[in-house]
């Protein structure tokens, strides 16, 4: 999944949640829920742009709803594969690779059309 499909989950999690610590909770554990769904890695630039401009939407969010737990939410969906890419915790990385979809699924190209009319759908949630 990218970046922006993570944070926009634990984002749109964190807004339909009542309770923000088990809001909080979830916004992590839907990592390890989303990657466990078929999809399609795209390469890290791809990622990085739609990363920013998920990124860059809450923020927005944030500053106008004054609401910057959002922020937080976002960034736990994230910090699995911030994990992996800068290696701060072996246990984390190991229960991370375990829950990932089976690599020769990830060759799908298609699924990454169905994980931006999901992304699209988050933006909704996120904004009711």
């Amino acid at each position: 999944m990218t970046g922006a499909t993570h944070m926009l989950a634990a984002a749109a999690i964190y807004k339909v949640v009542p309770s923000k610590p088990i809001a909080l909770a979830l916004a992590l554990g839907s990592h390890f829920l989303l990657d466990a769904i078929p999809h399609y890695e795209i390469g890290a630039a791809s990622n990085y742009i739609l990363g920013t401009i998920a990124i860059t939407f809450l923020f927005i969010l944030a500053f106008f709803t004054k609401d910057y737990i959002i922020l937080v939410a976002a960034f736990l969906g994230a910090l699995p594969d911030l994990n992996w890419m800068l290696g701060l915790s072996q246990s984390l990385d190991n229960f991370h690779s375990f829950t990932h979809v089976n690599e020769l699924l990830q060759q799908l190209r298609s699924l990454f059309i169905a994980e931006t009319v999901i992304d699209l759908v988050l933006v909704i949630v996120i904004l009711r």
